[in-house]
């Protein structure tokens, strides 16, 4: 810099200044010596900072580190952090230039996305029936829920998979005229709740800001009582351990357990 009290000094010699301060020469002596045109406090400040290998976070160019005070080298902490000498970042949390600011926004963007999708689920898993037995299921419910556990699979003893990349199509028969009404009914009573730890995307803001789901993207929690249990092969509820009351309408049909020939009668 050419107003820098130091700029009449070639680079060996400014090392020479730089290696008598931190030696301990008193600073009078040296502004003297040197020619330097400072207040004896500042001189520190004019020195050139030292080049790191460390690279900025935001341009790549390599950090700076400003000179310490002598006696900072002397066994005290260090308190100038390092700088960029491209870019206006500075390697501390409350940076504020341009890219950190921008980050710092996305940063508590996602945070309260993930806040508000954690709530929304939340709001679902409260209206759960936790000892709800198997004869209570409709037989749409049961067909959902035997259905999601085969194409989702299970990711740990209560959460099912997503069904947008299952291997086996949930709606494979029906498209999304079978998909949604299904679902649907898992929801509806409170069978199964999206997972807040489902993918980010499987969640977005409708356009006057509520957060909505998607129901192929999301994960799903399964709202039951030891929930991995009702999917099992000798679990009651079974493709194959259905009776159903003729009596009753197809979309209301309760379900009950048959005996061990697994056959269903009317």
């Amino acid at each position: 810099m050419t107003d820098s009290p130091l700029a009449h000094l070639d680079a060996a010699t400014q090392r020479t200044l730089i290696d008598r301060y931190y030696a301990g020469e008193k600073v009078a002596v040296l502004l003297k010596t040197f020619g330097v045109a400072c207040g004896a406090k500042r001189l520190v400040d004019h020195f050139p900072p030292e080049i790191t290998n460390q690279p900025c976070p935001v341009c790549g160019a390599p950090l700076l580190r400003p000179r310490d005070v002598r006696q900072v080298r002397r066994g005290r902490p260090a308190n100038r952090p390092l700088r960029c000498g491209r870019c206006p970042h500075v390697e501390v949390p409350t940076c504020d230039c341009p890219a950190c600011r921008q980050a710092r926004m996305e940063t508590e963007g996602t945070r309260a996305a993930h806040g508000a999708i954690a709530l929304l689920c939340q709001n679902y898993r409260d209206n759960a029936v936790s000892d709800l037995q198997p004869d209570a299921l409709t037989a749409d419910a049961a067909l959902a829920l035997l259905t999601l556990v085969r194409c989702g699979g299970w990711r740990d003893a209560s959460t099912l998979g997503s069904l947008h990349a299952a291997p086996i199509p949930f709606g494979a028969l029906g498209g999304r005229y079978l998909t949604d009404p299904l679902l649907t009914a898992l929801v509806d009573q409170s069978l199964a709740a999206p997972s807040p730890t489902s993918p980010r995307e499987a969640f977005e803001q409708d356009p006057q800001g509520e957060w909505i789901w998607k129901m192929e993207q999301v994960e799903w929690t399964l709202l039951l009582s030891d929930a991995r249990g009702w999917g099992r092969p000798n679990s009651r509820v079974t493709s194959r351990h259905f009776h159903v009351d003729p009596a009753l309408t197809p979309s209301r049909l309760p379900l009950t357990s048959l005996d061990r020939s697994g056959q269903s009668s009317y």
